[in-house]
């Protein structure tokens, strides 16, 4: 495929995109991909300490610093209020598509990256299925990468989101500065370690995935991919540009 992709990265808070994919994103950058963040929600509920309008504030600062760190120049604000997804009024959402219908527009991605519709936080699942159904609506088919930042075991009750292929993408090289970009959204680690949780689910899927023999890694990020068939082209490139990375759809331990 000719040309640079480019990228639409939703997260409905401010430091998804750093905890559930912030190696993964390096390398797309440093490959000449063209990302561009789109904030949800203005994440004003996510303390307990400090005041809403204030943390609004707060969290734009701490995603630009993110911003700047990472090299992301381009972004967009839906401002809906945090927490609110799973229950806005029908005109409320209609402002909301109407927005990302004329990002998705004038952007035009290539690849469209969302949090998955399993994840159990409900603005997560929200951003899912909202963008989704523009996608739907509008006749679009980018290729799909489906992060998860809420990860909980199955018993917990879930909205089954099987994709066609399942990625592992090594990120060693690139996992110090992945946790200083989840370190500098510091309003969210004052409540818990986002940094120590990415790192340590990002070791356990490598372990569990034999990532070290298979990719020398022993840190990775683990995405979703759909729409895969649809734009081949547009797959070769991202997986060029993500190695050292493997297909992990079918889990196998032991002997063939």
């Amino acid at each position: 495929m000719s040309g640079n992709l480019r990228g639409l990265f939703f997260q409905p808070h401010q430091d998804d995109a750093a905890i559930g994919l912030g190696g993964t994103i390096q390398k797309l950058l440093k490959g000449g991909m063209e990302m561009s963040y789109v904030y949800v929600t203005d994440g004003r509920h996510g303390s307990r300490t400090i005041p809403p309008d204030e943390l609004v504030k707060v969290r734009r600062e701490e995603a630009a610093a993110e911003r700047r760190l990472l090299g992301i120049e381009a972004y967009f604000e839906l401002g809906i209020e945090d927490g609110t997804l799973e229950s806005l009024s029908k005109d409320k959402e209609a402002a909301a598509k109407a927005k990302i219908d004329g990002i998705l527009t004038d952007y035009d991605p290539d690849v469209v990256f969302l949090p998955s519709k399993s994840d159990l936080h409900p603005d997560h699942r929200c951003t899912d299925i909202m963008v989704i159904g523009c996608l739907l609506e509008k006749g679009l088919a980018p290729l799909i990468i489906k992060y998860f930042v809420w990860l909980f075991p199955d018993f917990y009750y879930k909205e089954p989101d099987v994709a066609e292929r399942v990625l592992m993408v090594g990120i060693d090289q690139v996992l110090d500065t992945k946790l200083d970009a989840i370190r500098l959204h510091a309003s969210q680690l004052a409540m818990l370690s986002y940094d120590a949780m990415a790192a340590a689910v990002n070791s356990y899927f490598a372990h569990a995935l034999r990532a070290p023999d298979l990719l020398g890694s022993r840190y990775v990020e683990v995405t979703g991919l759909y729409n895969a068939a649809r734009r081949p082209e547009v797959l070769e490139t991202y997986l060029d540009i993500v190695q050292p990375c493997a297909d992990v759809t079918s889990i196998l331990h032991g002997r063939r």
